[in-house]
């Protein structure tokens, strides 16, 4: 096999372009809460997979109520500060 067969995929596009790969919703949320909590080991993986990138994909009404959530977890710190720094 030759470097270019190596990098040339069945449909013609090469391996150097971006690709999505997403669990589907028939699997169970533990599948993908195990590969999430699993891919710190990339770090000490071939080069050629710690160049690879993963991110939750979720909804914008998910990313919303994820916003919504933060920034009522920092309000109620900033808030539990300002009573124990005056203390």
């Amino acid at each position: 096999m030759t470097d270019r067969q190596a990098d040339t995929r069945t449909d013609g596009r090469t391996n150097t372009e971006r690709r999505a790969v997403k669990i589907s919703r028939r699997d169970r949320q533990t599948t993908k809460n195990q590969v999430m909590e699993s891919l710190y080991k990339l770090k000490n993986a071939n080069a050629h997979f710690q160049q690879l990138s993963v991110t939750h994909d979720m909804t914008k009404n998910e990313r919303f109520e994820i916003q919504k959530k933060v920034e009522e977890a920092k309000q109620k710190e900033r808030k539990r500060r300002g009573n124990t720094s005056g203390g």
